[in-house]
């Protein structure tokens, strides 16, 4: 963590916040790097860096900073920012704020394939919900397109067989 603290380089913010987000919350240290990021924002009025630390708070569960990082300046991390406010309206029901949130992600021309997959997900995931199998199946299909990535294809497949147990 001290690193964290000593480093406020934006490549090495954008590089590294995710995987020490992930690997506190898996220990169960979610304080720690709440206050960090928080610290991080403070200190960081603008940039790459503060948006990914905008990010990760949002991961989180903050929807305003998840906000934030979705004007920020980088447009993948806005994406991502864009598909984690999305799967957090969706976690609380509200899949209808979610859709467009999604769709923006999607219909990027220019945008990256991660952003892209993950609201490829959601968006499948909305269509399970609504009972909607050949839109769910559409939107699996260009996700199959897109990306060969195995955690892509596994997540996937569970919501094929979400679509088979539904039928």
């Amino acid at each position: 963590l001290g690193i964290v603290r000593d480093c406020r380089s934006p490549r090495f913010l954008v590089e590294n916040l995710p995987a020490m987000t992930d690997l506190l919350q898996a220990s169960g240290d979610k304080t720690d790097i709440q206050s960090i990021l928080s610290e991080l924002k403070k200190e960081l009025s603008e940039g790459v860096g503060r948006q990914a630390a905008e990010l990760e708070l949002g991961r989180l569960g903050s929807l305003d900073d998840l906000k934030a990082a979705s004007a920020g300046p980088a447009p993948a991390l806005a994406a991502l920012a864009l598909v984690a406010q999305g799967e957090h309206l969706a976690a609380e029901g509200r899949l209808a704020e979610a859709e467009p949130l999604w769709l923006r992600v999607q219909q990027d021309p220019a945008g990256e394939p991660v952003p892209k997959g993950l609201a490829l997900l959601g968006l499948a995931g909305l269509e399970v919900a609504r009972g909607d199998a050949d839109e769910a199946q559409s939107y699996l299909a260009e996700l199959r397109s897109l990306t060969t990535d195995p955690w892509f294809l596994q997540e996937a497949a569970g919501i094929d067989e979400d679509l088979a147990a539904a039928r």
